[in-house]
């Protein structure tokens, strides 16, 4: 259905004006052979005039905005039936790994000290293109901390440890090689849950809700690049401990995302 700006203008001056249209007044008297003569008024009614015909214009140039925009959406809903507008296809990924939570400092005796434990997470993506697509993550972190004799023979009770839920936001960039493609993540979470690091030097402990940066190096193998094989990190600044986890993760598909968006029709 096409509708001309005429007849968009027509619909809304009968929706919103109150009173008979203008134009319609005009070629009537036309019509009917009556000239247009203009009223005799005294001076003392000149700006009273004047002043009614800017507020009678008023409703007319709101009927036009209104109209404008009723034919902008007109516009949008007459496109196409069949066009093909296609929308991202939308993935969950499900992965499980070993992990282990390392105190980083300065000295060399802190950074041997760790906790060992499994590291597990899931994520919704969106496959906007073959080189980015925006991830949405949740999941859980449980290491616990390893006997070290360094620290019985000092008398220190060394506990680096993570037992934490975790959830944030990424990015994912790919190089979209056949079979094999590599990848690249960066983003920001939050960790909720208990996070020990005493070492030799550092005494830190945090109960509750802190925030962390997740990072990943991987390559997505097969096909569909849906087998995952990745390094993957979860770094507290505030607790100063990083873990690393060796994670095998396998994608799976919720919507192709090839079926035409749907709109209004006419």
């Amino acid at each position: 259905m096409v509708w001309s700006v005429e007849t968009i203008l027509s619909l809304a001056e009968r929706v919103l004006w109150r009173g008979p249209p203008v134009s319609a007044g005009i070629s009537a008297s036309t019509r009917r052979g009556v000239p247009l003569s203009r009223p005799q008024t005294s001076l003392h009614h000149v700006g009273g005039d004047n002043k009614s015909r800017r507020v009678g214009r008023r409703p007319r140039q709101l009927c036009e905005l209104v109209a404008t925009l009723i034919g902008l959406v007109l516009c949008g809903a007459a496109l196409p039936a069949r066009a093909q507008l296609e929308l991202p296809a939308q993935h969950l990924k499900l992965s499980i790994g070993y992990g282990r939570t390392m105190a980083f400092s300065r000295p060399q005796d802190d950074r041997s000290l760790s906790g060992d434990g499994v590291f597990s997470d899931v994520e919704y993506y969106l496959a906007v293109s073959d080189w980015f697509s925006p991830r949405a993550y949740a999941g859980l972190l449980l290491t616990f901390a390893s006997d070290d004799d360094r620290c019985a023979d000092r008398g220190v009770a060394c506990d680096v440890s993570t037992q934490i839920g975790f959830l944030g936001v990424k990015g994912r960039f790919s190089v979209p090689i056949p079979y094999a493609a590599p990848f690249l993540e960066l983003g920001a979470g939050l960790s909720l849950g208990a996070l020990r690091t005493r070492t030799l030097r550092v005494h830190e402990a945090h109960d509750g809700v802190t925030y962390h940066v997740p990072f990943a190096v991987g390559l997505a193998l097969g096909p569909e690049h849906d087998i995952q094989l990745a390094l993957a990190f979860l770094f507290h600044p505030a607790q100063k401990q990083a873990t690393g986890a060796c994670t095998v993760g396998l994608s799976l598909v919720l919507d192709s995302g090839k079926r035409p968006a749907e709109g209004w029709r006419l």
